[in-house]
């Protein structure tokens, strides 16, 4: 026990406590993908004459997109759930359909 402020004799129990240590949390596993999807979107943006491609290949599917950036608009979309695609080998070896339909070779 000691004095406090005001003459009276008080708990140092406040004083005797640590401090609160604040630390920053590190991005989820939601929000690093958002992140850096916004970060690649600033520097590649797609036009009416030149799309962005957009891939995204999960653990069974594979996903392409052509996007046009400015007018907000999904110019055509390719998935191995299409039928065209369902019969053709797994993800790993069907990444040529989708591309040919694209347009572009596969190396």
């Amino acid at each position: 026990m000691g004095l406090c402020a005001n003459g009276r004799m008080g708990n140092l129990v406040g004083v005797l406590r640590k401090p609160l240590a604040i630390q920053a949390k590190g991005n989820t596993r939601i929000e690093s993908p958002k992140i850096r999807n916004r970060r690649r979107q600033r520097k590649f943006t797609g036009t009416l004459t030149r799309p962005r491609l957009s891939v995204f290949c999960s653990d069974k599917q594979l996903y392409a997109m052509l996007v046009d950036d400015q007018n907000k608009k999904c110019l055509f979309y390719g998935s191995t759930l299409q039928k065209s695609f369902r019969d053709n080998p797994p993800c790993t070896t069907s990444v040529s359909p989708i591309f040919s339909s694209f347009g572009i070779s596969n190396r």
